[in-house]
């Protein structure tokens, strides 16, 4: 039996879509190319309406096509209702273990559909080892934030991090297959260890420590945990072996417009972070995000977010 597994959205899914490989494998199952493959699994992304739109689209063609069709990322939790009743299963994010006992049920015309929200620990799970130079390790599933706008809390749920034990091991691991770079992965690695009694500076500092020659990219983290453990992460990002690279969204320069949002900090929290990196990380590579058009924006909190 041969699978494809045609995977969108962010690097979290893509280290989703390399477990189900990997179990797939271990199953007796064949990953082929997409012409010869019994079934298509895709990975969905549905940050935003215009995605989820593609990914229905695309499900449809598949279909249309003649493809056997299994559904899996967040597209399920955000809108199950929407998605083809032709396809073959629907596994949501903490069910992609089950993606061997999905198709076999199949096989058998049961059609599989699991978008509950139990606790997953992926760092248990199997990876498809890769020829690359990049190794994505999440290290943790969920957030702590409420934005009214996001539809990805309603998938990934509230945060988990996974220990740091296991994040040191799987980067042991990967270091030692030849992977040079390792970025890691999460809703949020602002918030990384509240509810285990860590942060993301002292993860940091333990990656750091491993030996070898290998750089780590951080991922997106929120102004309102940053702020928290601000001198500690910038401790840590001094290490020759953390690129300077900082995505931190303010996603509005209005503080009214802020909490609108559901953003649980301040214009000036956001500046404090980045003053305090850019004077102690001349060369900081920061990158931000920003939404224009909210419900309820003025002119003038359009200005000032200008």
């Amino acid at each position: 039996m041969k699978i494809y597994i045609e995977t969108y959205g962010c690097t979290r899914n893509r280290a989703d879509a390399e477990i189900m490989e990997a179990i797939l494998v271990n199953a007796g199952y064949k990953i082929a190319d997409f012409d010869s493959a019994d079934y298509v699994i895709v990975n969905t992304c549905a940050v935003k309406d215009p995605t989820e739109k593609h990914m229905r689209k695309r499900i449809k063609d598949l279909l249309d096509a003649g493809k056997r069709v299994i559904v899996t990322g967040c597209l399920p939790h955000i809108n199950l209702e929407s998605i083809d009743e032709r396809v073959s299963a629907i596994l949501g994010v903490k069910s992609i273990n089950r993606i061997a006992e999905a198709i076999e049920l199949a096989e058998r015309g049961i059609k599989l559909i699991d978008v509950e929200q139990r606790k997953i620990d992926k760092l248990e799970l199997p990876r498809m080892w890769k020829d690359r130079v990049v190794f994505v390790v999440p290290i943790g599933e969920g957030c702590l934030n409420a934005c009214t706008y996001c539809a990805t809390r309603f998938a990934r749920g509230i945060l988990k991090s996974y220990s740091p034990e296991k994040i040191v091991r799987w980067v042991k691991e990967a270091l030692a297959k030849g992977y040079k770079e390792i970025q890691l992965s999460s809703e949020d690695t602002g918030c990384y260890g509240f509810d285990i009694g860590t942060n993301l500076a002292e993860l940091l500092d333990e990656l750091t420590s491993i030996e070898g020659e290998f750089r780590i990219r951080v991922g997106m983290m929120n102004p309102n945990h940053v702020i928290k453990f601000l001198d500690e992460l910038i401790n840590a990002y001094k290490d020759e072996k953390i690129y300077k690279f900082l995505h931190l969204p303010v996603q509005s320069g209005d503080n009214k417009i802020l909490r609108k949002m559901g953003r649980t900090y301040t214009v000036e929290d956001f500046e404090e972070i980045v003053k305090a990196f850019r004077k102690e990380i001349p060369e900081l590579n920061l990158n931000t995000d920003i939404i224009v058009g909210f419900p309820g924006e003025s002119e003038e909190a359009f200005q000032n977010t200008v």
